[in-house]
């Protein structure tokens, strides 16, 4: 165990052969403080004023200036390492000087240095924690996973990544995740969400846990479908990763909605464990994890793609094989209504009797993920179904496998520009806007879910060249929409929620700037190729047009959603908010939405809208080209 001998050294011991400082000035001078390596190490991000790093954690570096000098945090690396120090170095910086040692602390900082070095140090101490820890994991190969969106969490409406180190057991879920994300105040809404978010009020944190936590998570609870991605990372390459995500355990840092987030953050392990190849770097002003999912595929690390349906999805696959009547069975069978054994003696086919009892097994582990069953009656109830499924003649291999859809990374960019022509009311317009991310209902589903939306500062301005008028149309500080679908199995609460300026007629010719905060909820029925939905939302406007500067309404919309091609969307929506104070005329529409795929980061956008509002009744007929980037 020559490896595990090497991780065994502690700092508490000289090193043998050159002293300190002559390591400090042999790295000085070989610029390792430059090394893509060392920079992927610490979450160096290039500034215009230098490198800084992404992790806000004290914890993280043995140098004062650590977060911001390179090369200040390499020297006090190596004098924390290879000194005599030992452990009480790290009660400087807020640890318990009798944890472990620096090289025990950062395994792969210390490794990367011996071999850079050229360092042979005696053995001492074993770490033992870490020892343990690489014994439980045995990391052999890597994959990142891709969970994709959950509708009724604003927090999640992006996706998410995180990478799964595996260990030869055969199942994957017997694996570990490490994983980077925002601890969320589940009584956040979608505008506090939104602004705590952009704006780093969140802490992050890193992880290393049980993959089968996550898969429960996502499949069971959050009813998420989930991606995987196998890397072609060697041995040595996936025991670098493991080393630094053990370095970064319960590290936090500011979590940055846009920027630095889920995604971004675990791009530097990547980094870290095959030097050179890079991903943290170019990107502007957003990261969303769509993109990195798209900037680790085109630097050539994925050699397999693997589609995980959560329980839902194939819930709802195996209930679309079966007649109402064989659902109905199912549920019967998980109310207790009809006997798991019972099911073996009704008319039905010997392919569908099987069916009934495996939407049973299902449908029973989502009501123990939903907390609707505890676990001792679910034990109880589940064995008896499985028992009775065993009875049955096996189901042919993929008979009943779950169609694999549009991989995420073929659908759309999430950053939109955009240039709209038309007229309203006759007076022809002209629009230009922007939208750093993320997906609308009419944007092409290929790749995204169906019936969210999720718009985040996005704004449009308009002209009307007869007048040479120009002015902002609106600014989007978030928008969000999810339209859950209910169904036999499951029954979500769609919702709305959105904030931000527009401009709205007060009179023929006479326009002026809103603030707006509308929200509210209702149901959507349906499936991917149609969503009938309702919604009640109230509704606040600001404005010195209003009575008292605000106007309150009341009121809702309703409408459905439809893919009648692959490429060719529409929408038909009504709305109607009557108020109840500060304006005395309600605001009403009629809106025909379509859209036309017609490339992978193109389409097209034809709407028609008849709108009353302050009274004024306007007719809009737009045409929109959408770039998406």
């Amino acid at each position: 165990m020559l490896l595990a001998g090497l991780l065994a050294l502690s700092a508490e011991v000289a090193v043998a052969g050159p002293g300190v400082e002559t390591l400090v000035a042999r790295a000085a001078e070989r610029e390792l403080h430059r090394s893509p390596t060392w920079l992927a190490l610490l979450h160096y991000r290039a500034r215009w004023r230098g490198a800084t790093s992404v992790l806000d954690d004290p914890r993280f570096f043995l140098s004062p200036e650590g977060a911001t000098e390179p090369r200040a945090e390499l020297a006090a690396t190596i004098r924390a390492l290879f000194g005599d120090a030992g452990p009480g170095t790290f009660s400087a910086i807020g640890d318990d000087p009798r944890g472990p040692s620096p090289g025990c602390r950062f395994p792969a900082r210390r490794e990367w240095l011996e071999q850079e070095l050229g360092i042979v140090a005696p053995l001492s101490e074993g770490c033992t924690e870490l020892d343990a820890a690489l014994e439980r994991i045995q990391p052999r190969a890597a994959t990142l996973v891709f969970p994709t969106a959950h509708m009724n969490n604003p927090g999640s409406m992006f996706g998410h990544t995180l990478l799964r180190i595996d260990s030869p057991y055969a199942s994957a879920l017997l694996s570990h995740a490490v994983n980077y994300a925002a601890e969320i105040d589940p009584g956040d809404n979608g505008v506090s969400y939104a602004v705590k978010g952009v704006f780093g009020f969140y802490g992050g944190y890193f992880s290393v846990l049980p993959y089968y936590e996550k898969v429960k998570q996502y499949s069971a609870m959050e009813q998420r479908d989930v991606w995987e991605y196998r890397l072609n990372l060697d041995a040595a390459e996936v025991r670098r990763l493991t080393l630094h995500a053990w370095e970064l355990r319960g590290m936090v840092s500011d979590y940055f909605f846009f920027d630095e987030n889920c995604s971004y953050n675990l791009l530097f392990l990547l980094e870290a464990a095959r030097p050179g190849v890079h991903l943290s770097d170019g990107y502007g002003p957003w990261v969303t994890p769509l993109a990195t999912v798209e900037r680790i595929l085109a630097a050539g690390l994925v050699e397999a793609r693997t589609y995980r349906p959560s329980q839902a999805t194939t819930l709802r696959h195996n209930a679309g094989l079966l007649g109402r009547g064989g659902v109905e069975l199912a549920r019967q069978v998980v109310r207790g209504e009809v006997a798991p054994g019972a099911v073996a003696e009704t008319g039905l086919s010997s392919v569908d009797r099987a069916r009934v009892l495996d939407i049973a097994a299902t449908f029973q582990q989502a009501r123990l993920s939903a907390g609707e069953v505890g676990e001792a009656q679910y034990q109880e109830h589940y064995l008896e179904i499985l028992r009775a499924r065993s009875r049955l003649p096996p189901s042919a291999e993929g008979a009943d496998a779950v169609p694999e859809p549009a991989a995420p990374e073929t659908g759309h960019s999430s950053s939109r520009a955009y240039l709209t022509g038309g007229s309203r009311s006759g007076d022809a317009l002209l629009e230009v806007g922007f939208r750093p991310a993320y997906h609308e209902l009419l944007d092409p589903d290929r790749g995204f879910l169906p019936g969210s939306q999720i718009h985040f500062f996005e704004g449009a301005l308009r002209s009307y060249p007869a007048t040479g008028r120009l002015h902002l149309q609106r600014f989007d500080l978030v928008d969000i929409v999810s339209l859950s679908p209910r169904d036999r199995f499951f029954e979500p609460v769609s919702f709305a929620v959105r904030g931000g300026l527009r401009t709205k007629p007060f009179g023929h010719g006479d326009d002026g700037l809103v603030g707006a905060l509308a929200g509210g909820g209702g149901l959507a029925w349906g499936g991917a190729d149609s969503l009938w939905y309702g919604l009640a939302e109230g509704e606040a406007d600001v404005s010195g047009r209003y009575a008292g500067g605000v106007a309150v309404g009341l009121g809702g919309r309703g409408g459905v959603l439809a893919n009648l091609t692959q490429s060719w969307k529409v929408q038909l929506e009504g709305r109607a908010v009557p108020y109840l104070l500060g304006a005395h005329q309600p605001d009403l529409s009629v809106r025909l939405g379509q859209s036309l795929r017609l490339a992978r980061n193109h389409s097209l956008f034809l709407d028609l809208e008849r709108a009353a509002s302050s009274g004024v009744l306007l007719t809009e007929i737009t045409l929109r080209w959408n770039l998406y980037f």
